[in-house]
């Protein structure tokens, strides 16, 4: 068993390695089986092509302690060292022992290779690694696991680029971001939310930014686009929805001692009159006592520019010297003033919606006749000119065509 890295002994391809090992020492046959098949079955179900590089994925992706201390920078102490190079060595030699033939010298039955079992893609950085791993290099293994930490950070930051918060980071595999480039007649507005993205990434003076408009203009469209410029330069992104704000303070804790730059997503921002959840975000935005982690921003969407619903009868009578009215009036704009920077988009004209249109369905294939004529009249019975309409436009377009 590991000193250190004790996220590995919690994979289940590891525990039924450990079984297959000394169910061959004692000439136990049917359980050394039962073992040798649930490995061949980890590698199918994750895809790997050996145990090389199902290590090297896990090595990067498992939150061990010894992960943590290779990666902070600080110098080991003798006895950490040593530990962590009897892990490696220990995990060295059993990824590369012949474990086929080994059960296969105690069996007539025929047994699949741990060779070549799922497609083998993996990222520049596990290829690296696996290539240590075959060579028996520990001292590489070290050496690079301590480069790869430094950059990218270890566990699931490391293997996945977006989360969402459910009373823990949940990752989402699959993020939509395609749509970012039929976002028309805003580049002014994308200019300026890139930038701000990059001065994060870079450690430069960044802000929070709140994105409004009207619906369907293409806000959420826009940040998500920046994790599929962004995430190879260390960018992840956290959606946290309305009724988990009182979890935020634990949220930036949790990610200030992270390597990568975190932009938390907060969709269709707004609360009606009377609601208080947006206290915790205002304070945690400026104002409050605890420094704010500089790898963390806010980055909010709302149809409403100040966030919080008003009505007329709510705002002060000018020769109104009621001080108590207009307490309350700045109590509902201090929110979306906290954020730096406001990146306002335009309702979508009635062209900028045909050039969506005509877009996306040169990008999904869709040939229909009189596609102007009928995305403006599908727009005019409907929801109006807007990039969610397009889609759903073309959507529409294709449920037909598959019938």
């Amino acid at each position: 068993m590991f000193y250190l890295l004790s996220g590995l002994e919690d994979k289940k391809w590891w525990q039924r390695l450990v079984d297959l090992e000394r169910a061959i020492e004692r000439g136990q046959i049917q359980e050394a089986h039962g073992a040798y098949r649930d490995v061949f079955r980890c590698l199918v179900e994750r895809g790997c092509c050996d145990l090389t590089q199902i290590a090297a994925e896990d090595l990067l992706g498992c939150n061990s302690d010894g992960g943590r201390d290779l990666g902070s920078g600080a110098l080991l102490t003798d006895s950490l060292n040593c530990a962590l190079s009897l892990d490696i060595e220990c995990l060295i030699s059993a990824i590369n022992r012949d474990w086929d033939e080994l059960l296969a010298a105690i069996t007539d039955r025929p047994i699949p290779s741990l060779q070549g079992v799922g497609s083998g893609t993996m990222s520049p950085e596990v290829g690296q690694l696996s290539a240590c791993i075959k060579e028996a290099d520990s001292i590489g293994v070290i050496r690079l696991l301590e480069s790869i930490y430094r950059k990218i950070g270890l566990g699931r930051f490391a293997q996945h680029h977006a989360f969402v918060w459910q009373q823990d980071f949940i990752a989402l595999p699959r993020v939509e971001t395609d749509d970012s480039n039929i976002l028309f007649d805003v580049d002014d507005q994308l200019d300026r939310l890139v930038s701000n993205t990059e001065a994060l990434l870079t450690g430069s003076f960044s802000q929070d930014v709140l994105l409004y408009g009207p619906r369907g203009t293409g806000k959420s469209t826009a940040i998500r686009g920046l994790l599929k410029q962004f995430a190879g330069q260390g960018l992840r992104m956290v959606e946290v929805r309305r009724e988990h704000l009182n979890d935020l303070t634990s949220i930036l804790s949790q990610l200030a001692h992270h390597p990568q730059r975190f932009v938390v997503f907060l969709d269709d921002l707004s609360f009606e009159k009377g609601e208080v959840g947006y206290r915790n975000l205002k304070s945690l935005i400026e104002g409050g006592l605890e420094r704010r982690p500089i790898n963390v921003r806010f980055y909010a969407t709302s149809n409403r520019r100040h966030l919080i619903r008003e009505n007329f009868t709510d705002r002060p009578d000018p020769l109104d010297d009621d001080v108590n009215r207009w307490d309350s009036h700045n109590e509902n704009l201090s929110l979306a003033d906290r954020f730096g920077l406001t990146i306002t988009f335009p309702n979508q004209t009635q062209h900028s919606y045909v050039r969506i249109v005509e877009q996306l369905a040169a990008q999904e294939g869709v040939l229909e006749p009189h596609l102007t004529k009928k995305a403006i009249r599908y727009a005019d019975w409907g929801n109006g000119y807007s990039g969610r309409t397009a889609r759903q436009f073309i959507d529409s377009l294709k449920i037909h065509l598959n019938d």
